[in-house]
Order: C-alpha cells, then structure tokens, then sequence
C-alpha cells in the first residue's frame, strides 16, 4: 500500500505501509492527479511528476531533491555523483542523508541512487522494495546510467 499526504497546495509525503488507511473526506486535487500518476507508473504505462510537489526540508536538503528530480526512469546515478550535482563533492555522505530523509518517494527518486561500486546502497523503505522499483523501471522505460554533463 502506499499512503499518499499534502493538502490543496500539494503532496508533502509519499510512504509505503503495511495496512491500508481509510481516507478522510473526497480527494484533493492535488493528490488525485499523484494518484492517477503512480497507476500510470506501477502499470508501466508512464512516468509523469504530478504538480505540487512539497518536499519539506533544508535548502541542501531540497537543492538534492531537485537533483533527483532530473534523473530519468531507469536510470541509475551514484551518491557522489549527486553531491557533485549539488556543488558539493566531497559531501558524499550529507548526500546521502539527504536523499534518505526525502519525503515523497517515487517521484522525487531516490531510489534511483546507487553506491559508487553498483551495489544498491540503501532505502528507507528496504532493499528488496529499491530493487524492485528498479527492476519495474528496467522492464518499462529501459535502463541507462546517467550521464548528464555538469553545468
């Protein structure tokens, strides 16, 4: 199950859970388009970012969230590459706990982020969930490594 939370500006969490939560009230819109938008990708059909994304966060915490944001489906990128998107390259590890306290999952995607070595690193919501993604990812939208040119 995924529980999906924001309000009428936009989505400020994304978690997976293990018991399905009643709603409360009709569906903002906001929220209805992040719902839409995740059938669209679990069923392989598309990968869209819904409008209103809320990440809540320190302004590095966001700057890596927004790195994030331009890695494409299927794609993998390393944790140092990111910090070094960001500005910061020695800051591999402040990365890292960036990209482990993002908030809204599968859209701003940190599971795309591997370890330097090809190995999976980690997940908040575990590695068999990261590899899966991946693997859903490598079957509908291809795989490639990110190799985006510095600006």
């Amino acid at each position: 199950m995924i529980r999906v939370t924001g309000d009428e500006k936009g989505i400020t969490s994304l978690d997976f859970v293990r018991k399905k939560k009643e709603a409360r009230g009709a569906l903002k819109p906001s929220l209805s388009e992040c719902v839409s938008a995740l059938e669209d990708f679990f069923a392989g059909r598309a990968f869209r970012i819904p409008k209103g994304l809320r990440p809540e966060g320190t302004p590095f915490q966001k700057k890596v969230w927004k790195v994030l944001l331009s890695v494409p489906p299927g794609t993998t990128v390393s944790y140092g590459e990111i910090a070094a998107r960001v500005g910061r390259p020695k800051a591999v590890r402040a990365t890292a706990q960036a990209i482990g306290r993002n908030k809204i999952a599968i859209f701003i995607p940190c599971h795309r982020v591997i370890e330097n070595t090809g190995k999976l690193g980690g997940f908040a919501y575990g590695l068999k969930r990261k590899a899966w993604l991946l693997s859903h990812e490598k079957k509908f939208f291809g795989f490639r490594r990110f190799r985006k040119p510095l600006s």
